[in-house]
């Protein structure tokens, strides 16, 4: 046998033979966790981001800002804050506080900051459409 897999071996067959040695324990099993209450817990910790200051200094660090309310305006007359087409694009996650009570939670997310964005120009005719399969037995096509 080659001495670089000895250790390898060696530690498959402490493994093998403690789990033999013990056929009647039962393996440890992990305590129940209530997925609401997890799901909540997550939530809360994702929202509170934006409030960390690490977080924010990392984000900073990437000339990024980190943000729970925010809007995409490609349709903005240049220099004002009007204009044909704004969208509010925050994201929002439903939660239950202390398992009843309904709460909507900020998303954080991730952005250059207002009027520098970033965008990215596409002829109309390099995008394609899927369409045909909302029908049964459709055949798929673009448009």
């Amino acid at each position: 046998m080659s001495p670089r897999f000895t250790p390898i071996v060696a530690a498959l067959a402490c493994v093998v033979g403690s789990a033999a040695a013990a056929p009647d324990q039962k393996a440890k099993v992990a305590p129940k966790v209530d997925p609401q209450r997890a799901h909540e817990w997550m939530v809360k910790r994702v929202a509170n981001m934006i409030e960390n200051e690490y977080a924010n200094r990392v984000a900073n660090a990437y000339g990024l800002s980190l943000l729970d309310v925010l809007w995409e305006d490609t349709g903005r007359w240049e220099g004002s804050s009007v204009g044909p087409n704004i969208s509010d694009v925050t994201i929002e996650v439903e939660g239950y506080r202390n398992g009843n009570a309904h709460r909507t939670y900020l998303m954080p997310v991730l952005r250059h900051d207002n009027f520098t964005d970033k965008t990215a120009d596409v002829k109309l005719d390099k995008i394609l459409i899927p369409v045909g399969n909302h029908a049964k037995n459709g055949q798929l096509g673009t448009v």
